[in-house]
């Protein structure tokens, strides 16, 4: 999705892990939320003996997103403090197109043009 955030001037795209009352929890590079683990093709992470931002359990607040960024060992996301969950109101919407990617025949492909991301319509 793409979210506006206080400390940036740009947008930002993220991808939507938990809702409002969903529990949240990092270990290394899985992510559990509601207790079951997420299948996250997508990630990319670095070597394994790298940190990503260790999540004890948490509840989300009313209102709030828990997102990540693919790339897992650079992306400021709400595993960190100063970043935090988004407020749903930061929501501008979703990309379409992938205009950018390491693998060069991503580029220009359309996404999915409706989507359900855990129970929110984008």
């Amino acid at each position: 999705m793409l979210i506006t955030h206080k400390d940036y001037s740009h947008f930002l795209t993220k991808r939507v892990i938990g809702k409002e009352n969903d529990r949240v929890e990092i270990r290394g590079q899985l992510t559990l939320v509601n207790g079951e683990m997420l299948d996250e093709p997508y990630a990319l992470f670095g070597p394994e003996d790298k940190k990503y931002g260790k999540v004890e359990p948490m509840r989300i607040p009313k209102n709030r997103l828990f997102v990540l960024g693919d790339n897992r060992d650079i992306s400021l996301d709400s595993r960190y403090p100063s970043f935090g969950f988004v407020d749903v109101r930061q929501v501008i919407g979703k990309p379409l197109l992938i205009l950018w990617s390491k693998n060069k025949q991503k580029i220009g492909n359309w996404l999915q043009r409706k989507s359900k991301v855990r129970g929110i319509y984008l």
